[in-house]
């Protein structure tokens, strides 16, 4: 008689495909959220979630900065305005934020370069940030320059177009990879649970299917206990 086996709900190989099905959806989930972020502002006037955070002095220029959130999405907008303002400039003063409470991350403060009229650094990814990258808007004199993208590629996506980061936000992608991990494991597991259902009412092994006899007790093809599946 054949060994008696035991039918595991969840197997090695599910384990490994569930990682890897995690790992492809969070690297996934950062174009996606771009593409999806992008046309949702296409379809608007302006960008009606954006929130000005404050000003900071920085004494030869002033920062404006906002912030941006929206369906994995967040981008961190600085304008930087030389001084003596111009009354356009000044009407936009939204509040003074002390230079050691700037509310940006690391990456979204860049070294004002004296030709430079704004920096956004977006963040891309769901349900956390997984990617990001900058793109940084010049003028010299009075003219402006087409935009000056850094770990940003541009892409054309349902006529328009996609700024699509290039760095990895790593601690986002690891949370990412393991919540699309718990969910492709719960959905095998489900999918597991509901063949063995149908198997026991067919009077199968729940494992390989094989049609066992009355009063059978393990399965003489492949050696499952019956009833085990722990």
């Amino acid at each position: 008689m054949a060994a008696c086996t035991a039918h595991r709900i969840v197997s090695l190989r599910m384990l490994i495909a569930s990682v890897v099905v995690g790992m492809l959806l969070a690297v996934a989930s950062v174009p996606v959220a771009a593409m999806v972020a992008r046309v949702h502002h296409a379809s608007q006037a302006s960008y009606p979630d954006a929130h000005w955070e404050g000003d900071i002095d920085r004494g030869d220029h002033i920062e404006m900065i906002s912030r941006n959130d929206w369906f994995g999405q967040r981008l961190w907008a600085t304008h930087w305005c030389p001084k003596p303002l111009e009354p356009a400039e000044q009407r936009l003063l939204s509040g003074w934020i002390n230079p050691g409470n700037d509310p940006r991350p690391d990456f979204a403060r860049l070294p004002y370069p004296g030709d430079a009229q704004a920096v956004y650094a977006l963040s891309f990814g769901w349900p956390w940030y997984g990617g990001m990258g900058r793109a940084v808007t010049r003028r010299t004199s009075s003219r402006w320059s087409a935009f000056h993208l850094d770990e940003l590629v541009e892409v054309s996506f349902l006529s328009t177009y996609v700024n699509l980061p290039l760095r990895p936000i790593w601690p986002g992608l690891i949370a990412n990879t393991l919540f699309y991990a718990t969910l492709a494991i719960a959905v095998l597991a489900s999918l597991r649970l509901v063949r063995i259902r149908r198997r026991r009412k067919q009077g199968r092994c729940i494992a390989c299917a094989y049609e066992l006899g009355q009063g059978v007790d393990i399965c003489p093809e492949c050696g499952l206990s019956v009833g085990i599946d722990c």
